[in-house]
């Protein structure tokens, strides 16, 4: 895959991602719109062959997904399969559950077990992502969440897609932080 590439979040079409041939039309409108990437997020079920197999047919690489962290704590040897089956590379949360982020050491936790994952996921050869919200701006003990968030994981484990909208809503600078994301900034959600 090139250096960088533009695509399209299917998780704003998600209402026309319910079944299978709801994803195959989706993909090829997304194709002719001109994307020639998704991440696939927020959809319904597919079998990661079926969902190769129309992207494939569309042109369409998938370049990233958002995935339940519980999939990653419970079948991590099954999301690396399917990423694998669907030639994604990149394997992201769309968010921190909710459980986690009561309290400073419900982020913590989330942390250790983020690094974890994203460990096991880069030994078989994928990426790990977290895609923040407005409330990582806010702080625990006087440190902002995503500080937390991201200071305790390892700079390869846990990679980061920034989000600008929700940055810039949480009282956060989207230009500073890509700077100071650096290499660990790999994808990024640009809205408005």
């Amino acid at each position: 895959m090139a250096d960088t590439v533009l695509a399209a979040q299917l998780y704003t079409v998600r209402e026309f991602t319910k079944t299978p041939a709801d994803i195959a039309a989706t993909f090829k409108k997304v194709r002719a719109m001109g994307y020639r990437a998704v991440q696939c997020s927020g959809m319904g079920p597919i079998e990661p062959q079926e969902l190769r197999k129309i992207a494939d047919g569309e042109g369409v690489t998938i370049c990233a997904t958002h995935i339940a962290f519980e999939r990653l704590l419970t079948e991590i040897e099954k999301v690396i399969a399917d990423h694998k089956t669907i030639g994604c590379e990149n394997v992201a949360v769309g968010g921190m559950p909710s459980d986690y982020q009561k309290n400073r050491d419900g982020v913590l936790a989330f942390a250790h077990q983020a690094d974890a994952a994203g460990a096991k996921l880069r030994k078989a050869g994928l990426t790990f992502s977290y895609h923040n919200h407005y409330w990582e701006f806010e702080k625990f003990d006087g440190e902002l969440i995503l500080d937390l968030v991201y200071g305790k994981t390892g700079r390869k484990n846990l990679l980061a897609e920034l989000d600008t909208y929700w940055v810039q809503y949480g009282g956060g600078d989207p230009a500073a932080w890509i700077k100071k994301l650096g290499r660990r900034q790999v994808l990024l959600h640009l809205g408005d």
